[in-house]
Parts: C-alpha cells; sequence; structure tokens
C-alpha cells in the first residue's frame, strides 16, 4: 500500500509543486535583483528595537507606499504562489492520511 501512495504522490503531487517551487524561485530571483532584502530586514529590525510597534506599521506601509508597481507586483506574486502552494501541500497531506493512514491491511 505504501509504495500505491509513494507512487501517486510522484507521479501527481510532486510535479506540481516542483513547479511552484520553481515559480516562487524565479519570482524572488527578481525581486532580488531590484530589492536588497539584506537592507530591508535591516532597516525592519532596527525599526522595531528603536521605536513601538505602531510606527513598525507605518514603516512597512511607507515602503510599500514609495516602492514601484513592478515591485509591488511582485510581492504580490510571491503571495499568491506561497497561498498556492500551502493549499497543494494541505491537499496532499489531507489525502495522504486520508487514504493511507486510515487505510487498514485486508487478509
Amino acid at each position: 500500500m505504501r509504495r500505491i501512495y509513494f507512487t501517486w504522490f510522484l507521479r501527481r503531487a510532486l510535479p506540481v509543486l516542483v513547479a511552484e517551487m520553481a515559480v516562487l524561485v524565479l519570482i524572488v530571483g527578481s525581486i532580488q535583483s531590484r530589492i536588497s532584502f539584506w537592507h530591508v530586514v535591516n532597516n525592519a529590525l532596527l525599526r522595531i528595537t528603536q521605536h513601538p510597534l505602531q510606527t513598525f506599521s507605518y514603516y512597512v506601509y511607507e515602503a510599500l507606499y514609495q516602492s514601484q508597481l513592478i515591485e509591488k507586483l511582485l510581492i504580490l506574486a510571491v503571495i499568491g504562489v506561497a497561498a498556492f502552494m500551502l493549499r497543494d501541500i494541505a491537499r496532499v497531506s489531507r489525502s495522504f492520511r486520508r487514504n493511507f493512514l486510515g487505510a487498514t491491511r485486508v487478509n
């Protein structure tokens, strides 16, 4: 029974997850060419440690407001692909638990 579900996973679920991961890597790579993650994280940490949480939310708002349209679209694309990946992982996990762990062996 394990082989059946392992084969099912390799044929059905894995290609979709690999494709989504490839798209995510491409989008993050294109974001990295436009935005320096190190500087963004460094500025965010500085803002959190020196100012209260309310000014941090203002910092995030201002950073998004002052960014260009392509950067906003790329960030939105990352969020969308990550949401699809989480949905697919949840589906695979649910299906795996329902079919594999709930299956009983017939003698």
